[in-house]
């Protein structure tokens, strides 16, 4: 049994599977030059590590959450009045 190397190139359909669009918001990405691209003849095929160095760029980091309202009208309430 061989295993198959999955391949550096993906079709437009493999690239907006992976990314969890349609493919028609992948190659309006593409017409607008979001992500860069190969041409081999009349195909168009990206680069995996191209669409998981874009993924990572995107990424919106973590933060500690914000206190709910409730938490906010205790701190108030439990905060003395100033003059």
């Amino acid at each position: 049994m061989t295993a198959q190397i999955p391949s550096p190139l993906l079709t437009v359909r493999e690239a907006a599977a992976l990314l969890h669009l349609a493919e028609s918001s992948l190659r309006g990405w593409l017409c607008d030059r979001r992500l860069p691209f190969v041409k081999v003849g009349r195909r168009t095929m990206l680069r995996r590590q191209d669409l998981e160095d874009y993924l990572a760029a995107q990424t919106v980091p973590a933060e500690a959450p914000l206190p709910t309202l409730l938490e906010r009208r205790r701190r108030r309430a439990s905060t003395p009045a100033t003059p």
